[in-house]
């Protein structure tokens, strides 16, 4: 990254977070960002549930419900799917917030090597709705 580049990159984050990065901003900013992360996770992962345990009682009680207004493929595709979808979004978001602390040039390097470790969370957690997302539909639709 050029001279240019990382000055810009500074400037950036000062006007999104109001301070500049060296001393402690970096760490409580990368401890807040992580913070949100695990909560974002944890209501995720109990609406993803009740979800799709609403979806599979249907499966279990009238297979496609040709009966009711709301079948398990609606839902489906109406709830659990943005729902992942959107959980990937937000976990993106969170990557590139916390990968943009580390790319400031006046972040310390302990900073920079902590947070290289610590953006694989949301990364990870992106791929694991994404995935989830995916099997679940294959389990869905295989059952109706």
């Amino acid at each position: 990254m050029d001279e240019k580049n990382k000055s810009e990159s500074d400037e950036t984050m000062k006007s999104v977070i109001g301070q500049d990065l060296t001393g402690t901003g970096a760490p409580f900013l990368l401890l807040g960002l992580l913070w949100s992360a695990v909560s974002i996770a944890l209501t995720a992962f109990g609406l993803v549930n009740g979800k799709r345990d609403e979806i599979v009682a249907l499966i279990e009680k009238c297979g496609r419900c040709p009966d009711k207004i709301i079948g398990p493929e609606s839902l489906y595709f109406s709830n659990l799917l943005p729902l992942s979808f959107g959980v990937c979004l937000i976990y993106g978001i969170l990557s590139y917030a916390m990968w943009s602390i580390r790319s400031s040039s006046k972040v310390r390097t302990r900073v920079k090597r902590t947070t290289a470790v610590i953006v694989m969370l949301p990364l990870y957690c992106c791929l694991a709705f994404a995935f989830g997302a995916v099997f679940d539909a294959i389990i869905i639709f295989t059952h109706l």
